[in-house]
């Protein structure tokens, strides 16, 4: 559903022509999941940096409107 969501904008412009749906989709819920991990099993709250991460990260995805 990620994927799909990436795809779609992707088609409208919101994202660069050349980011690929899959991967992006597997890395945005590899980090949130990494982060669940991390919280549950080693007790670590990563939850105030996720979002902030995740932020940068997509944003380096958007199209520029230049």
């Amino acid at each position: 559903m990620l994927a799909e969501i990436v795809k779609a904008g992707v088609a409208d412009g919101t994202f660069e022509e050349d980011v690929d749906p899959r991967p992006t989709a597997a890395f945005l819920l590899a980090a949130a999941d990494g982060a669940t991990g991390f919280y549950l099993s080693l007790g670590m709250d990563v939850g105030e940096s996720l979002p902030g991460v995740a932020d940068r990260y997509v944003d380096s995805l958007v199209a520029s409107n230049d």
